[in-house]
């Protein structure tokens, strides 16, 4: 079919797929037949086709050969008359050109050497100016000389790499003299000398500066002008901050090293400077750790007030560069030729970079001063201690307002020695009330005035009514008395709680004096507390004093002394908490709980006492009843009728307790162990009686003899009623007495 020889034929097409290529089911072998002979016919018509055409192209064929050859024979054509003409230029030519090109040559160099040995002569002129006025300390000077002979070498025609020579030894003055300059800027920082020089000794000293010469402000000025024309003053400052970094280092040492002895304030310099930095550490050190607290607090606050004038000589310094600065960039701000665009913040950075790096150092190096100190753990008392710490806290207060320097080390280090001196204090108050509990013989002493003074100094209200004391001569705290009163209440204490007492108050003197520290006083408060707690507990409570203190047996009058004892330390307790909150701050004042838990126990402890009085006196009652049921209750009485032996022990027994708790306790507790005596009395004595086998009046008189006497006697001397439920018990068991 003709639709096979079509230019867009294509099986795409569905028509096309369909007529030709897609059979029925019926005929699928006469289809693909058809296809087979629609190949054939095709392969046939492009052989026909190629054979008609085969002529054309072999004749195209050739004539392709013939143009290459062609192409070939003129390409050899060229080249033979390039070569010619080659010839002819070596031959003919070459010889006459050289001769004018090799003229103009001569000249061209007669002009650069010319021109050369006019620039070098310029150039040498000034470099031998430049050295002179570079010596005489005209910096100014010489950067315009150096300028000059750059112009010279710039108006030089370009490409003359003979003169880059000359530019570089140019550079390197320039950079000399620069590096010049900067060691003068230092140099008239530190006032044109070292920062040692500045030390002063004595006991008048003063945070005022040594103030800054008016020539050297010129001078510097000058300077300032130079660096900033230079393109140097951001590296002079980077320079001077490194200096004076080191001074700071040497300038402590120093200033410790001739408040310990003056024989060490000579110049440090010679042949045997290097030993004796090396050799003088060490020295230094043992120097520091062997002085006593006095001296050592003075050479600390000597230290201190010595770098405190050196960085406010400093700041001036710091201040008189900004200002020339600020005029030096007005001044020349119409001006094009700015060598460093240096702006009035990125200097107020260099400046406060180097004061804070000063700070820094200064106080790292008080920080190891203090800490040299603190590793020999010298005996200090509370004012010492809080004259170490308020300098240091007075020199951190001040690098921080100077130049914001968080003084972590100094802060570190007085601290570290305040907790190290404070556990040191602790470890022997500790000890020391351990030794005068295991000697305590639990026998009431007398109160000093000053144990009177401490405990009355944390309760306004008490010294506001006892303050009449001091006209009759107790302000020196050399009267005594019988008991301690705390507020308003008087207990009986013994010995190791006046000791006690004052441990506590020297406590809440450091709180007082350190706030700081106030936080680490409460543990070792409560710890002290809960010590006399427990081994008074140990001691009394559980009669270790009998084996340990080597008493015969414990009384209801140790009883009563220990029971005063915590409760003086309860009321004192109370006052000595809100004491310790005033010093701490509202987020530190949770830490109270540990004290109030101690109180908590203390009361217990106290309570439990009181239990043990009663107890006491349960075991007497089942004692003295245990041979009742023995005696002849129901025989005749012949004679007056008097009570037993047991009623009369009971009742000497009992008046013994009363006059104990009568003269020590409060009536408060006084009563909680009366009332609870009287408990027992009725709740044994009941008992007892009811396994009485009583038949007759003479053994009811017997009876009531005792119980009239035991109540009749207890009346006599306690103020609380007594009852009538043993008369009661008698009748209501036995029958009344006819």
């Amino acid at each position: 079919p003709g639709v096979f020889f079509h230019e867009d034929f294509t099986l795409h097409d569905l028509d096309v797929f369909e007529s030709y290529c897609l059979p029925t089911r019926s005929d699928y072998l006469l289809t693909q037949e058809r296809l087979v002979h629609f190949s054939d016919r095709v392969e046939a018509a492009l052989r026909s086709e190629i054979s008609s055409r085969a002529d054309g192209f072999l004749e195209a064929v050739q004539e392709l050969r013939n143009l290459q050859e062609e192409v070939t024979e003129a390409l050899d054509s060229v080249r033979q008359v390039r070569h010619s003409m080659r010839r002819l230029d070596q031959t003919a030519i070459e010889g006459s050109l050289r001769v004018s090109q090799l003229q103009r040559e001569q000249q061209n160099m007669n002009e650069v050497a010319h021109l050369l040995s006019s620039v070098v002569q310029v150039v040498q002129e000034a470099k031998k100016q430049i050295d002179d006025a570079a010596r005489d300390g005209d910096y100014s000077g010489a950067l315009a000389l150096i300028r000059q002979a750059r112009e010279a070498i710039d108006d030089a025609p370009e490409g003359l790499e003979c003169l880059q020579s000359i530019r570089q030894q140019l550079d390197e003055i320039e950079e000399n003299i620069g590096d010049m300059a900067s060691t003068d800027f230092t140099h008239l920082c530190f006032g044109g000398s070292a920062l040692v020089d500045d030390i002063r000794l004595g006991s008048d000293l003063s945070d005022e500066p040594l103030p800054v010469e008016d020539e050297d402000i010129r001078q510097l000025n000058l300077i300032i002008g130079i660096l900033l024309r230079n393109g140097g003053l951001s590296g002079a400052m980077e320079a001077f901050k490194e200096t004076l970094m080191k001074e700071t280092k040497v300038f402590v040492k120093t200033v410790v090293s001739r408040c310990i002895s003056p024989m060490e304030s000579a110049v440090q310099s010679g042949a045997d400077g290097e030993d004796s930095q090396q050799r003088r550490p060490s020295a230094l050190v043992e120097k520091l750790r062997a002085i006593s607290n006095e001296d050592f607090i003075t050479i600390l606050l000597s230290m201190f007030v010595n770098l405190r004038r050196i960085i406010a000589r400093i700041r001036i310094v710091f201040g008189h560069i900004a200002s020339a600065v600020e005029r030096e960039r007005a001044r020349n701000s119409s001006e094009e030729d700015q060598s460093e665009v240096l702006t009035m913040k990125e200097l107020r950075g260099l400046i406060d970079d180097a004061l804070s790096a000063m700070c820094d150092i200064a106080q790292a190096r008080a920080a190891r001063v203090v800490s040299v100190r603190a590793q020999k753990r010298v005996k200090t008392s509370v004012s010492e201690l809080a004259r170490i710490v308020d300098a240091c806290a007075s020199f951190i207060y001040h690098v921080d307002s100077v130049a914001a320097v968080n003084a972590v080390a100094l802060r570190n280090a007085a601290t570290a020695m305040s907790r190290t001196l404070l556990g040191d204090l602790h470890k022997t108050k500790l000890e020391r009330l351990n030794g005068l509990l295991d000697h305590e013989d639990w026998t009431q002493k007398e109160v000093s005035g000053r144990i009177q003074m401490l405990v009355e100094k944390l309760q306004p209200s008490a010294s506001l009514k006892d303050s009449h004391r001091s006209e009759n001569g107790n302000e020196n705290g050399n009267s005594s008395r019988e008991k301690l009163t705390v507020s308003e209440q008087e207990y009986c204490v013994c010995g190791t709680v006046q000791m006690l007492l004052q441990d506590l108050d020297e406590y809440l003197e450091i709180a007082a004096l350190l706030p700081a520290l106030a936080r680490d006083v409460l543990p070792r408060i409560c710890e002290l507390l809960k010590t006399f707690n427990v081994r008074s507990c140990e001691l009394v409570l559980g009669a270790g004093a009998m084996q340990i203190a080597g008493l015969k047996r414990i009384t209801a009058k140790h009883l009563a002394l220990a029971s005063q004892c915590l409760g003086a330390m309860i009321a004192h307790g109370e006052h000595l908490r809100d004491a310790l909150a005033s010093h701490m701050e509202d987020r530190e004042r949770i830490l109270l709980e540990e004290l109030d838990n101690v109180l908590k126990d203390i009361r217990q402890h106290r309570h439990e006492i009181f239990v043990k009085l009663i107890n006491i006196m349960r075991d007497r009652i089942d004692y003295h009843t245990r041979g009742v049921g023995l005696l002849p209750w129901n025989a005749p009485i012949g004679g007056t009728l008097a009570p037993h032996d047991y009623i009369v022990s009971l009742v000497k027994e009992t008046y013994v307790l009363h006059n104990t708790l009568s003269s020590m306790v409060e009536e408060e507790h006084y009563n909680f162990v009366v009332r609870g005596v009287f408990k027992a009395f009725n709740a044994q004595l009941t008992a007892a009686y009811s396994q009485l086998d009583i038949s007759n009046d003479a053994g009811k008189r017997r009876l009531m003899a005792d119980i009239d006497h035991l109540t009749s006697s207890l009346r006599k001397f306690m103020s609380i009623d007594v009852g009538h439920a043993l008369e009661d018990f008698v009748a209501t068991r036995f029958g009344r007495v006819r």
